[in-house]
């Protein structure tokens, strides 16, 4: 003990040695004062200690949660700047506060104050990933509608349509879209305005239309990841294809190589027959008169009859589809079967019965594949109703010398004549519209392929690069004979699987911007043809799709698409007038 602790007693009466008591209490009084100090060092080195661990944890979890900032921020999709600024400082925020509450547990101990840093920390981690997630999806959104859809008619097969339950949501939603993309020269007084919600944001885009009025669109993070997942409830839907469910019914109406109708689906009696006039007619309106010579009427209801069996089974897949994804449904309805924006609402969600639903699908779907299939067939009207002729009719002038005596391969398939004058136009703007390079060329590839597919009687015969990389990317990604659940392209994003749709496609079927079905899964890169070039086009389609009697038969078509290669490489010249312009063109063809 010390001094202080348990001084002396000195008895003066007993004679004490002052020198000795003197000397003993300093002797007490230096080690008291030397245990104080020992004591007082041992503290300030705990206390150093814990200090410098307290430090060093603060600096392991600042580098853990910086380090996920960084992940997160590495792993963000550009949906607008000024979302993406505000989105990360919120994060910034979230994770610095869970940073130094973790620090603060390490010696907190009362409950209510342990469970609030708690909740903190787990806000954080959810908004992270929440936010990380929306904004994946909505820049994806955000990028199709920007970039794919002046490339794509909107609402039609292989582009899309914007989502809502009325017209009034799809104008709000298509003007959130066009603000966050850029594209808001229709709209002033925008704003865009992010705040944090517990574990996610709400991002509100607003302002005004051209004609006054006002849209404000607040979309909860959260709410919009889950109806993206659960119900394709986001704001952009993809127009589906209907290829499959035509090329199936096709199947039971025409012949193996899909040119021809079954004979059992024609008239027995051949007919001759006039058509309306095709010729030129004089200021009286008269003028040549067309006939079919020889020519056998679809049976329309015994056509429909074997359709119907086919769609029937196609109807009651999609409405068990619609059951968990109503949008999709709606889609298809409204967009691909193309019964108008509001028709699923109106005449197709207002039949609660399950069996009456089947059924008016089925009717819709097989009204859609007759009038595909119908479509470029020659038709007359036979007793008030509307007949529709074979195809390859025999069609001459009434009163002229028939080409139906002569070879047949000498005989121009009329029926193919419009297909080959479309691969020569390719891609013509409409008067006004303003479409660059790439992608006039991208529509001129996509009227190609679907030219080139009614050409071989097969819907999916040919193949652009974009519906081949998106088609690759939706199959499924198996680890050995393991389905993973996911698809390519969801692997590729979560580091399953390194590399990209696009140079896996290249890779394993060649680089091409069109590839031909060679069998189940199998393609093959449609090489050594300029799809810009008439001339390239017109020879593809002669050596992929015709025989050898069109192919001496369509010939000519060749010299037609020199033609328009050269008036495309060859613009008329400054004070050129038209008719030295077309000579020119003749001199030089």
């Amino acid at each position: 003990m010390g001094y202080y602790d348990n001084p002396p007693i000195i008895d003066f009466s007993k004679g004490y040695d002052y020198s000795q008591g003197i000397l003993n209490a300093s002797n007490a009084f230096v080690q008291g004062m030397n245990a104080r100090a020992d004591r007082k060092r041992q503290e300030e080195q705990q206390q150093e200690l814990t200090i410098k661990r307290l430090q060093e944890r603060k600096y392991e979890v600042d580098l853990a949660y910086n380090d996920k900032l960084s992940d997160w921020s590495g792993k963000q999709k550009n949906t607008n700047t000024e979302v993406d600024n505000q989105i990360y400082g919120i994060v910034q925020e979230a994770i610095t506060t869970a940073a130094d509450n973790r620090i603060r547990l390490l010696n907190e101990t009362n409950p209510a104050k342990r469970q609030e840093y708690l909740q903190s920390i787990r806000d954080a981690d959810a908004l992270m990933t929440n936010t990380g997630q929306f904004a994946k999806v909505l820049a994806g959104q955000v990028a199709t509608w920007r970039l794919n859809t002046p490339a794509i008619k909107v609402g039609e097969i292989g582009g899309n349509v914007v989502n809502g339950k009325d017209a009034k949501e799809i104008l709000d939603n298509t003007a959130v879209l066009e603000v966050l993309g850029g594209m808001d020269k229709d709209y002033t007084d925008t704003k865009i305005d992010v705040q944090r919600n517990g574990d996610s944001i709400v991002l509100n885009v607003s302002g005004k239309r051209k004609d006054g009025t006002a849209f404000s669109m607040p979309i909860n993070s959260k709410v919009f990841n889950t109806a993206d997942q659960d119900a394709n409830n986001g704001f952009l839907l993809s127009v589906e294809s209907d290829d499959t469910f035509i090329k199936q019914a096709k199947e039971v109406v025409f012949d193996e190589k899909g040119k021809d109708i079954i004979p059992g689906l024609l008239s027995q009696t051949h007919y001759t027959f006039d058509l309306n006039s095709k010729g030129n007619s004089d200021a009286k309106g008269s003028g040549d008169v067309y006939q079919i010579k020889d020519g056998r009427m679809l049976q329309e209801d015994a056509i429909k009859k074997e359709i119907k069996k086919k769609a029937e089974v196609t109807a009651t897949g999609l409405i068990a589809a619609a059951g968990s994804k109503p949008a999709t449904l709606r889609t298809y309805i409204n967009y691909t079967l193309k019964k108008g924006p509001e028709f699923y609402d109106k005449n197709f969600a207002t039949i609660k019965d399950p069996t009456a639903q089947t059924e008016a699908l089925t009717q819709m779907l097989t009204d859609h594949a007759w009038g595909k299939m119908t479509r470029e067939l020659e038709s007359s009207t036979v007793d008030g109703k509307k007949v529709y002729w074979a195809p390859d009719p025999n069609i001459s002038i009434k009163g002229k010398e028939s080409n139906a005596g002569k070879d047949k391969e000498e005989q121009e398939p009329t029926y193919l004549t419009e297909y080959y004058d479309n691969l020569i136009n390719g891609y013509k703007p409409q008067p006004g519209e303003q479409v660059n390079g790439a992608k006039a060329a991208y529509r001129t590839r996509t009227g190609l392929v679907s030219t080139l597919n009614d050409l071989s009687g097969k819907v999916d015969r040919f193949i652009t690069r974009e519906d081949l990389e998106k088609q690759y990317g939706n199959a499924p990604y198996k680890s050995g004979n393991f389905d993973t659940g996911l698809t390519i392209s969801e692997a590729i994003a979560k580091g399953k699987l390194k590399g990209n749709v696009k140079d896996f496609v290249k890779k394993i079927y060649g680089d091409s911007y069109i590839y031909s079905k060679e069998g189940e899964g199998s393609y093959k890169a449609v090489k050594n043809y300029n799809f810009n070039s008439a001339t390239d086009r017109i020879k593809l389609a002669l050596n992929y799709t015709a025989n050898t009697g069109e192919r001496k038969a369509l010939q000519s078509k060749l010299k037609d698409a020199r033609l328009a290669d050269w008036f495309t490489n060859n613009p008329q010249k400054a004070g050129e007038s038209e008719e030295a312009y077309i000579n020119r063109a003749r001199k030089n063809n």
